[in-house]
C-alpha cells in the first residue's frame, strides 16, 4: 500500500484539526495543521508591529519546523515555539486579516506543498483541497453547525483561560466565517470531489474512524 495525501477543510471549530491529528495518529500519518502556520505569521507580524507594507515580506523569511510527535507536532517558528498565544482571540481575528493577503497565501502555499509531496500526511486548513493539494488522493470538507462550533471553540478557550462570553465567540466566529468564505483569494469552499463530513452529532473518534476508513480504501 502506497500512502496517501489526505487534504481536510472547514471552518473554525468544526473539529478538523483535533479529527485529523487523530486519524494521522491512526494511519501512522504526518499532521500538518497549515492554520497554526497563519496563526504564526500573524503572532510574528502583531507582537513585532510589522507595518501593512513588510507583511509579505516577514512571511516569506519566516522559517516553519514541525518538532515532536508526527501525528500532533508543535510548530516552530524562527526557532522558537510558541503555543497557546496562538489561539487568543486576538491572534485568531487578526489571523484572518493576515491570511486574507494573497501573497502571503502563495508564500505558505509553497512551503505547504513541499511538506506534502511525499504523502503519508493529514493536512488540514482552508484551501487544502481546492488549492495546496488539488490533486490529493482523498479530500474531506469537515463542517458542523454554528451553535456547535461556537461551544467547541468557547470550551477550547476556557481551558487556555482565555476569557469571552458566548455572545462574543458567536459574532467572531460568524464574522471569521464570513471572512473565510468570502475572500477573492482561495476561498473555503468544498473541492468538486471532496467528500463532505458534517460532525455536529458525530465524536471526534467517529469522525476520525471515518477518515481512517476513506484513507485505507484510497490506499489499496
Amino acid at each position: 500500500m502506497s500512502k496517501i495525501r489526505v487534504a481536510i477543510d472547514g471552518p473554525v471549530s468544526s473539529g478538523k484539526s483535533s479529527a485529523g491529528s487523530r486519524a494521522a495518529f491512526l494511519l501512522n500519518y504526518r499532521f500538518i495543521d497549515t492554520g497554526v502556520m497563519y496563526r504564526a505569521v500573524a503572532y510574528k507580524i502583531k507582537t513585532q508591529n510589522i507595518p501593512l507594507e513588510k507583511w509579505e515580506a516577514a512571511a516569506k523569511t519566516t522559517t516553519f519546523d514541525w518538532i515532536g510527535e508526527p501525528s500532533k507536532p508543535t510548530l516552530s517558528i524562527d526557532g522558537i515555539v510558541i503555543k497557546d498565544s496562538l489561539f487568543s482571540p486576538e491572534i485568531s481575528s487578526f489571523t484572518s486579516k493576515v491570511a486574507a493577503s494573497p501573497e502571503i497565501r502563495k508564500t505558505l502555499v509553497s512551503f505547504q506543498r513541499e511538506m506534502a509531496k511525499n504523502g503519508g500526511i493529514v493536512m488540514v486548513g482552508r484551501d487544502i483541497g481546492t488549492v495546496v493539494l488539488p490533486d490529493a488522493e482523498l479530500k474531506i470538507f469537515l463542517t458542523a453547525s454554528l451553535d456547535t462550533r461556537v461551544k467547541r471553540r468557547y470550551e477550547e478557550l476556557i481551558q487556555k483561560k482565555n476569557n469571552i462570553s458566548i455572545e462574543e465567540l458567536k459574532k467572531e466566529v460568524s464574522e471569521r466565517d464570513k471572512r473565510d468564505s468570502t475572500r477573492k483569494d482561495s476561498p473555503l469552499q468544498i473541492a468538486e470531489d471532496g467528500i463532505e463530513i458534517d460532525s455536529t452529532h458525530l465524536t471526534l473518534e467517529q469522525v476520525a474512524e471515518m477518515i481512517v476508513k476513506k484513507t485505507e480504501e484510497k490506499e489499496k
